[in-house]
């Protein structure tokens, strides 16, 4: 991580609460899950800031980059790849300090899912796979809720707008520069073609929804080959 890491993750929590989310248009839209409108108590931006600053030395340091919160899970816990049991219920204690003495709130205000099937997916591979080695970082290449308004009703969307892809890619790079990374992993072929835009290299795994349980598993498994561990 750079100088000053806790500084540098305190500011980068503030820009993300203050950040203006683009204007919806045919009923599709970005919400801001940091700000005080939907985070009125900061309980998502401490979870994130928390997260972010867990103790990560040694190697290897890896980045896995989905490509938008889902609406029972980041949107929900505020950190990519997680959802309330990730934290609530975790063995790792790393993760399990994420979420401890914080409140929880869902985007629709109809109660919030303990938990959703992305997140335990990926942990359920992850966790075990970096149990003796630095927690991995999780983000989203839009680290913002995106919907669709169908029968007035918002439904979770996860292919992002041009204009999407750009306010997020501010700050993806905020998290590179954050980090020194020995490997950035896209999850799925979305962030990966985000990834590649932008000229950063990747290890690209399968995401783990729509059937690829099987799939990701098996990428996890020649990810860690690849670090040789």
């Amino acid at each position: 991580m750079t100088s000053d890491p806790a500084s540098n993750i305190d500011e980068f929590v503030k820009t993300l609460r203050g950040a203006d989310m683009p204007p919806a248009a045919d009923g599709r839209g970005m919400v801001n899950i940091y700000d005080d409108e939907h985070d009125p108590c900061g309980w998502r931006r401490e979870r994130l800031r928390r997260f972010l600053k867990i103790p990560r030395d040694g190697y290897p340091l890896v980045l896995f980059v989905g490509i938008s919160p889902g609406e029972k899970g980041a949107a929900v816990s505020g950190v990519g790849f997680s959802s309330k049991r990730t934290f609530m219920e975790a063995q790792d204690p790393r993760l399990k300090s994420v979420g401890e003495g914080t409140e929880w709130i869902s985007m629709n205000g109809d109660g919030v899912a303990p938990t959703e099937p992305t997140a335990t997916n990926f942990w359920n591979e992850v966790g075990p796979a970096f149990e003796g080695s630095p927690l991995p970082v999780t983000w989203n290449v839009a680290p913002f809720w995106t919907y669709e308004t169908k029968k007035c009703i918002r439904k979770n969307r996860s292919n992002l707008l041009p204009i999407e892809a750009k306010l997020g890619e501010q700050f993806l790079n905020r998290i590179l520069g954050m980090f020194n990374f020995d490997r950035i992993i896209a999850v799925g072929d979305a962030p990966a073609r985000v990834l590649r835009d932008n000229n950063i290299d990747l290890f690209q795994v399968r995401h783990p929804s729509y059937g690829g349980v099987r799939g990701f598993a098996e990428g996890i498994g020649r990810l860690m080959n690849d670090l040789q561990l």
